[in-house]
């Protein structure tokens, strides 16, 4: 079975990257052979790194994060970069070596132009620098308008499936 990891960065319980990553949840819920584990930062925070050496709860979620066959990270942008939040749960969870390499991603920035996209478009080089990971597309803008939102993250779950299926077979 295929797993694929969405993690919502968003502090906030009803913002746009939030709201989403739940409709991609919703519509990778609906395909067959699919194992989908939502990791929401807002209902679940991390502390701040390097944290508490001790912390089971952020280990269990950087190894569920870690064991997916593919990831879809959302957030907002703040102040021309990725929130907070994103990055410091990436810091405990990307290691070097520590997955093999080609685990296809795809980001979700809520901003509030076209141009704010270039702090997720540093995001994504991060994480394939860090992880040698396959990064599926530019990253999707979550805008003000849900319908427009829903049917570019419909386009993107549609182009991504294709590549964490492959990733799936040849990772075991």
């Amino acid at each position: 079975m295929t797993r694929i990891c969405v993690l919502s960065s968003s502090p906030s319980q009803n913002s746009r990257s939030r709201q989403s990553a739940q409709y991609v949840v919703s519509l990778l819920e609906q395909t067959a052979d699919m194992d989908v584990d939502f990791i929401d930062l807002q209902e679940t925070p991390v502390d701040l790194y390097p944290g508490k050496p001790d912390d089971a709860q952020r280990a269990d979620l950087v190894r569920r994060f870690n064991e997916a066959d593919g990831w879809i990270l959302a957030g907002a942008v703040y102040n021309g970069g990725p929130n907070a939040h994103i990055v410091n749960f990436l810091h405990f969870a990307l290691k070097p070596g520590s997955t093999p390499p080609g685990r296809p991603f795809f980001l979700i920035a809520s901003a509030g132009g076209g141009g704010s996209l270039f702090a997720f478009d540093e995001l994504g080089a991060r994480i394939r620098r860090e992880v040698k990971a396959v990064e599926v597309s530019s990253p999707v803008l979550a805008s003000s308008s849900v319908e427009e939102n829903d049917i570019r993250l419909e386009a993107q779950v549609k182009l991504y499936l294709p590549f964490v299926e492959l990733y799936s077979k040849l990772a075991r």
